[in-house]
């Protein structure tokens, strides 16, 4: 069981915080996107949550975590509960969803903060870049911008795929929606 409270490990706990505000809240379908997903990546622990409409990673975990499956036992905003998951659950490949930075460019800099006001005009200045048949779901927009991210860079990867932004370690994916006439 890993334990972290945000009185105890404020920078670690408010990395997953972050990272679990992405994960699927429907436990019928597909079990597994309610979990944490930890995976290796070099000398490093990556976690990952995603609903499949959006997408929470943080990279440079250290050695907090094994990979495998993580069963959010509690989740306040004081306290995180994880319980190695043990069952057959497998979660989904997102690594093919993660774009690699070096090939799109982040130019849109939202300098957003948890401010509310400062929030929906990022958002607005966001829709704004995407083109006029898509939008985002701002809950979304807000979960992801609910961290104090210093300076958020913002790639609106193409017309028909997703809204990414990063924040040194961490990542964050959005899928648009499209808008009916």
């Amino acid at each position: 069981m890993i334990k972290l409270t945000k009185k105890q490990d404020a920078n670690i706990f408010s990395e997953v915080y972050w990272v679990l505000l992405a994960r699927s809240k429907d436990t019928g379908s597909r079990p597994a996107l309610t979990m944490l997903h930890a995976e290796a990546s070099g000398l490093d622990i990556r976690i990952t949550c995603t609903d499949g409409y959006r997408l929470h990673r943080a990279e440079d975990m250290g050695d907090m975590f094994e990979p495998g499956l993580y069963e959010v036992v509690k989740f306040t905003k004081s306290e995180i509960f994880l319980a190695r998951h043990e069952g057959g659950a497998v979660y989904p490949d997102i690594n093919p969803m993660i774009p690699d930075p070096e090939r799109y460019n982040f130019n849109l800099n939202l300098q957003v903060h948890t401010i509310s006001t400062a929030q929906s005009i990022a958002y607005s200045r966001l829709i704004r870049e995407l083109p006029d048949d898509r939008t985002i779901d701002f809950s979304y927009f807000k979960d992801t911008m609910s961290r104090p991210l210093s300076y958020p860079e913002v790639a609106p990867v193409n017309s028909y795929s997703t809204v990414v932004l990063r924040d040194k370690n961490l990542y964050a994916l959005i899928m648009y929606v499209r808008i009916q006439d």
